[in-house]
């Protein structure tokens, strides 16, 4: 058995017809199509022979000769053609290709005339009609991510499309139209390039953070852009309706009437006439076909979304085919196409245009849209629309006229020029056999290139398939038996492809599978800009702009043709030598397949639904969040990762994972401070042990309190709740929280010294409680927490109290319960000694003098390296304590505030501290508040017997995650977090680390809301790189230390 065969077998609906030669041979090699292309020349060879018997050799010899070479060019044209097309058609395209050149190029004026787009409106709900009648609709699809997935995923996606594709769109045709666009780098830069704009002195900022924007901005746009080359995909489901299919319903309809009918409609205003009722048929039936698109196909894929386009979407997807004009859909253009009525087209606006299916004449009113191309393009009060109107025509296409025409058009053997751009189309001629799934992923991730990809589907009737499928099977086994009979070593391959027929047939046979004619076309553009990278590239031996773009058109159909004909997609894409005009238009979102339609062989491919499933155009995404963190680059498809941990739909926190100098912590802060710097109502917090936040510190204008026991740090500080945070947070309750949080502090502090908290925990809370009501600060009065909080001294005071009278903290009053309070009491007095005046922890016992207290810090780095050598436990209460003081100052922040630990694992040291962290996790999110672990150990973030613990729950709330590269943890642990064994692989092998010296790092990121895991290239720009390399001890002076280093500062 084939390896081919094996594949049809496994892919099951996943199956394309390959195209069988059956023919027979008249003579030699020559079959009856062959044949017949001679019989001209040997007529006339035969008639000279005549002649040469009759009147001699000399007036033989014309006809003899003419005959001689008709019969040559028959041969020729007869052996070089191909399956898919016959040399009439080859003449008949060669001299229609003539005759399009004598009138070519066409100017603006004449494309005016000729309307190539075929447009003529659009309406308010985004569809739109046709000259030839049709009425068409389209739907978006957002795509989802697929990197690194594994086989058995990409083929249940494959699947579940084809299986829709079957089952609910089997009754029309559709097609998918996908195509790109250039990401607008003043777009993704211009919340930076606004703060610049700002005097951030008075915004907490220092000239530091100005410097830092201008060249990380200046850093995207001149160094970043160039080499990744992205672009931004838009892929299109296509359903249209024609007046022909809605014909016979009508037929149906007056057959199935009564004759009472016919004398009542001519009276009965509502009636209508039958072209009113033609039209409310074809627009019923195109809302059915995209209802079932948006209800079942986009719904088939979790993670893909899709919702119809507006009319002013349409508008600039037909202007970037038919000009070359990239436009963007913006608020106003958007509301330039809204109107109060539900009926007539909205553009372009027609006064004498009535939609038969509504009754009230349409008010016009030349709203200004905001995007200044598309404004020219679409403003009904065009030059062009007032000559219509001026020299007595008619408007009412004057707008699509003059919008969708562009400078010129000229077609040539192998490319047309649209306007200022080169187009070069390629028509798939053959599709693979036993395609894997998303085996188009190359071509819908590729950079560097402009591209139209459309791909046209119609259902077959089954029964009438069937029927042809069984002659087919008959015809392939007897010619596979001559052809083994004859020793044609081509046997096999026919043997091989004939697995393919009969496993075609037994699904159409016995599954609900549908059978669909496909087609498929790609278009590749050049225009000025890319001619100009190419100039620049290759500056020697080429002749000028023009010269440039054919170049460039040049090396990026190579690419896309090498990437067709290769592994995975295995296609074979053919330039239609003298039909580049049909083929271009084929490619349109909105056309029809003019390239099958004009040519004499049916171009079609028979497919099953599931082939159809296994192309799946969304099959990257792109995540661009406004206000969202800068993670780095997508690898899979070169765009900017820009997501919002605040907009995940869960808990903001993130844990970032990665070995020593994995770039972990690089990274990490890396895109805090563009976060922190993009918005004024932002607070950022960072903490370690390492002194790694210096230059990041520095930048911000922040505050670095050192927690050495020179400033006094209150355990027991308790801060009132924003009115804001009220109002939006719903049910908090700060006053639980601030006890378990002191009381887990205080139970760090036993277990470093070797005691286990547990026994005391109880008396602890209890003690806390007493403490703060002594303060007057009570559970359920939030107000109350504005009162001055109470200190380790006045927790320690009631310590003493329970010493002195232990009844009046026991529940029953009994002796031996008393007598308990006092041993533990006396205990938790002794191992708190270290609070006591020049103790170990005396710099704990007062009021709060740092200044993260301070409501004008938005920026403070908790600088713990003098607990570097201390134990694991010790640091685990100081990192809790910090945790603490954080979360009283959240409680006042104006906006989102993000804490970032670094070492985070200390955290986990304890059972008892997990669980306090994970109910702190749920609180901070009320908050607006982001917990950021970064650590060395992704094991300290899961259980290691698969128990539901609070580590699992913890990194259960953490909606955003990075992954660095993490070489001695074991693949179990890694797939803990969700990584199939590729990315496990990944992970601990093949990611690039930041010690590396390559000047970038990556990582795998995995966000909540998303599907799978983002492969990301993490890179600063220069002075970016410059603050965050930078520490005090090896450095010196910050402002020193940037002036050395910094020649435009």
């Amino acid at each position: 058995m084939s390896d081919e065969t094996t594949e049809i077998e496994r892919n099951g609906s996943r199956i394309t017809l390959p195209y069988i030669d059956t023919s027979n041979e008249i003579f030699g090699p020559f079959d009856l199509k062959e044949t017949l292309m001679l019989a001209p020349g040997g007529a006339l060879m035969l008639g000279s022979a005549y002649v040469w018997i009759g009147y001699g050799a000399i007036p033989a010899a014309l006809p003899g000769l003419a005959g001689l070479g008709a019969t040559m060019i028959g041969a020729q044209l007869g052996i070089t053609s191909r399956w898919y097309n016959s040399p009439r058609e080859r003449v008949k395209n060669r001299l229609s290709y003539h005759g399009l050149q004598r009138a070519l190029p066409w100017s603006h004026e004449e494309l005016e005339q000729k309307r190539e787009h075929g447009v003529k409106r659009i309406f308010a709900d985004g569809t739109a009609e046709m000259d030839d009648g049709r009425l068409v609709g389209l739907v978006r699809l957002e795509g989802r991510n697929t990197y690194q997935l594994e086989e058995s995923v990409r083929n249940q996606i494959a699947h579940q499309v084809g299986r829709v594709i079957d089952e609910e769109i089997r009754d029309f045709g559709f097609r998918f139209h996908s195509t790109t666009r250039r990401p607008d780098p003043d777009e993704l830069m211009a919340a930076y390039e606004n703060r610049t704009l700002e005097d951030l002195s008075e915004t907490g900022a220092d000239q530091y953070s100005k410097e830092y924007l201008l060249d990380l901005v200046e850093w995207y746009k001149n160094s970043d852009v160039p080499p990744w080359d992205a672009r931004e995909w838009s892929h299109y489901v296509v359903v249209d309706v024609s007046p022909g299919e809605v014909e016979r319903q009508l037929s149906r309809r007056e057959s199935e009437s009564n004759g009472l009918r016919s004398y009542l409609d001519p009276i009965n205003p509502l009636s209508g006439s039958e072209e009113r009722r033609r039209r409310r048929l074809m627009k019923e039936e195109l809302e059915d076909r995209l209802n079932t698109i948006e209800g079942d196909l986009v719904n088939a894929v979790d993670g893909v979304t899709g919702e119809r386009i507006s009319p002013d979407e349409h508008a600039c997807l037909l202007l970037s085919f038919w000009t070359g004009q990239e436009t963007s859909p913006d608020d106003e253009l958007q509301h330039a196409f809204k109107r109060t009525h539900s009926g007539p087209s909205v553009w372009p606006g027609d006064k004498k245009f009535r939609d038969p299916d509504h009754s009230e004449e349409p008010e016009w009113k030349a709203d200004q849209p905001g995007n200044e191309d598309a404004k020219a393009a679409i403003d009904p009060n065009s030059d062009t629309r007032s000559r219509a109107a001026a020299d007595g025509g008619s408007d009412v296409q004057s707008g699509t006229t003059t919008a969708f025409s562009p400078s010129h058009f000229d077609v040539h053997r192998s490319y047309v020029e649209v306007g200022e751009q080169y187009a070069k189309t390629y028509w798939i001629s053959e599709w693979p056999v036993a395609p894997e799934s998303l085996f188009l992923e190359d071509l819908y991730t590729m950079r560097g290139v402009d591209l139209h990809t459309t791909f046209h589907f119609e259902p077959e009737p089954k029964k009438e398939t069937i029927s042809e499928l069984a002659n087919d099977r008959a015809a392939i086994g007897a010619e596979a038996s001559e052809r083994f009979e004859d020793g044609d070593v081509t046997a096999d391959d026919v043997h091989t492809d004939s697995d393919a027929y009969h496993m075609y047939y037994e699904m159409l046979r016995s599954t609900s599978t549908q059978s669909w004619r496909a087609n498929g076309y790609v278009t590749v553009r050049a225009g000025s800009l890319k001619a100009l990278e190419e100039f620049d590239e290759r500056a020697q031996g080429i002749d000028g702009l023009e010269g440039a773009k054919m170049e460039a058109l040049r090396d990026s159909s190579d690419r896309v043709k090498k990437t067709l004909s290769g592994a995975p997609a295995d296609m074979i894409p053919l330039p239609p030598t003298t039909r580049q005009r049909e083929a271009f238009e084929s490619a349109s979102p909105t056309g029809r397949d003019w390239y099958n339609e004009a040519t004499d062989v049916d171009k079609t491919t028979r497919v099953l639904g599931g082939t159809i499933g296994a192309l799946f155009p969304p099959c990257t995404e792109t995540v661009q969040e406004d206000g969202g963190m800068d993670w780095g680059r997508n690898e899979h498809n070169g765009s900017l990762l820009r997501a919002d941990p605040f907009n995940r739909g869960a808990a903001p926190h993130i844990i970032t994972i990665g070995q020593s100098r994995s770039g972990k912590t690089y990274g990490s802060t890396k895109a805090a401070a563009r976060w922190f710097l993009e918005n004024d109502e932002r607070t950022l917090i960072v903490c370690d042990t390492q002194g790694g936040f210096e230059g990041l510190t520095e930048l911000c204008d922040g505050e670095h309190i050192v927690v050495d026991g020179s400033d006094t740090i209150n355990p027991l500080d308790i801060q009132p709740v924003s009115k804001r945070l009220r109002q939006s947070s719903g049910q908090i309750d700060p006053y639980r929280m601030k006890i378990d949080e002191a009381s887990q502090f205080f139970a760090g502090i036993l277990r470093s010294q070797g005691v286990k908290p547990g026994e005391f925990t109880s008396t602890i809370e209890e003690a806390l409680e007493e403490t703060y009501a002594r303060a007057g600060i009570y559970q359920h009065d939030l107000e109350s927490h504005a009162n001055e909080s109470p200190t380790v001294r006045d927790f320690l005071d009631v310590l003493g109290d329970m010493l002195d009278d232990p009844h009046e903290f026991t529940h029953t009053g009994h002796e031996a319960e008393a007598n308990e309070k006092v041993q533990h009491a006396s205990q938790l007095l002794d191992y708190f000694s270290g609070f006591n005046e020049n103790g170990k922890y005396a710099h704990l016992v007062g009021e709060t003098s740092t200044g993260l207290n301070d409501p004008d810090v938005d920026m403070a780095y908790l600088d713990l390296q003098q607990f570097q050598g201390q134990s694991d436990a010790e640091r685990s209460a100081m990192l809790q304590l910090m945790l603490g003081q954080v979360s009283e100052k959240i409680k006042r922040a104006q906006g989102e505030s993000v804490f970032m630990i670094d070492e985070a694992h200390f955290l986990l040291h304890s059972d008892e501290m997990s669980s306090w962290l994970e109910k702190a996790a749920r609180e901070w999110a009320r908050y607006e508040a982001c917990m950021w672990f970064i650590s060395q150990h992704p094991s300290e973030f899961v259980s290691d017997d698969g128990a539901d613990s609070s580590k699992d729950k913890i990194t259960a709330q953490c909606s955003t995650i990075q992954l660095y590269r993490t070489p001695k943890v074991d693949l179990e642990t890694l797939r803990k977090f969700g990584l199939n064994d590729k990315q496990a692989r990944e992970v601990k092998e093949q990611l690039v680390t930041g010690k590396s010296g390559r000047g970038f790092s990556e990582c795998l990121l995995q966000l909540q809301d998303k599907q799978g895991w983002f492969p990301t290239y993490v890179e600063a720009a220069p002075f970016e790189d410059l603050v965050l390399n930078y520490t005090a001890r090896k450095h010196g002076s910050f402002d020193d230390y940037v002036r050395r280093n910094w020649s435009d500062y």
